[in-house]
């Protein structure tokens, strides 16, 4: 109800005024309250026709947060196919690419957000389209490196544009041919947290539910496999169980190995049996070593 009087009372037009101003302060919270209004699909569609080149400029703007609440707004526009279409075909990727590398943990978080928007389109042509688009330009790498990050909103924004990308069979072989599967398994080493775990589960699902065959061969080191095995089962346990996903929990360890794993061909490694998922968590947080664990390997599948 609000947000419908401001509409009516012409709030709009004041912030597209304000959106020329040069007060960082000034232009953060008039980007932020359109991002807010963007809900309205009107207010959405004129902001978008009327500013798109000055939302790019604001992008790459010096402020933090006026790119922090810039990629926000992008976000909050592109939630309808049309409007999606029209911000790729306006070169929003590319700044927001660099934001993604280059921006603050909050800007990272937000432009993580605004890319998962952009691709998450309801026609299947048109998210190819534009999941092809991000990929080809190189959003792939820096939302991996997202997906690590101690930053909560980071890791579960990139996790979700991860996810989005590789739900269909052409673009998780995209995906996996730009050789993502060994940064996504490197992220399983140590002794990670529950929720980094989880994030990284449901990116190896996404591919997996196309590309089963092919990361089992690409993963030719058996503790490799055995990483990728045990966290699709916690994964599968935390849904079957209906447990929600933790957004963050205290770290189960230390040492961490982030690097990437150089790996050769073996044979594919077994998972914990359905009998023993109860315990996994406990398994993991008494940092047993779960590859010494007898175990078979069920069917994946998406629950």
């Amino acid at each position: 109800e609000v947000r419908e009087e401001l509409v009516a009372g012409g709030i709009v037009s004041w912030l597209m005024a304000l959106l020329q101003s040069t007060s960082p302060k000034s232009l953060s919270h008039a980007i932020q309250l359109m991002g807010f209004l963007a809900e309205d699909q009107d207010v959405a569609d004129n902001f978008m026709e009327a500013s798109l080149t000055r939302l790019r400029q604001l992008l790459q703007d010096k402020n933090d947060d006026v790119r922090l609440q810039t990629a926000f707004a992008v976000s909050r526009i592109a939630t309808a196919d049309d409007r999606r279409q029209v911000l790729v075909e306006a070169e929003m990727v590319q700044p927001l690419n660099r934001l993604l590398k280059e921006g603050t943990y909050d800007c990272k978080a937000a432009a993580a957000s605004a890319i998962g928007e952009l691709a998450n389109a309801t026609d299947k042509r048109l998210f190819k389209k534009i999941s092809m688009h991000l990929l080809e330009a190189e959003v792939l790498e820096p939302l991996l490196d997202l997906l690590g990050s101690h930053h909560d909103d980071c890791s579960s924004n990139a996790s979700r544009a991860l996810c989005i990308l590789a739900s269909t069979e052409k673009t998780g072989t995209a995906i996996l041919e730009r050789g993502a599967l060994k940064p996504l398994v490197s992220l399983l080493k140590g002794k990670p947290q529950v929720s980094r775990i989880l994030r990284v589960a449901k990116v190896l699902q996404a591919l997996a539910d196309f590309n089963r065959c092919g990361m089992d061969v690409a993963l030719s080191q058996e503790s490799s496999q055995q990483l990728m095995h045990h966290a699709l089962n916690l994964l599968q346990e935390h849904r079957s169980k209906n447990l929600p996903t933790p957004r963050f929990l205290p770290a189960i360890g230390a040492g961490n190995d982030e690097s990437f794993a150089t790996v050769k061909m073996a044979s594919p490694q077994v998972m914990i049996p359905r009998s023993k998922m109860k315990n996994a968590r406990k398994i993991i947080q008494l940092g047993l070593d779960v590859s010494k664990i007898p175990t078979t390997l069920p069917p994946l599948h998406c629950v």
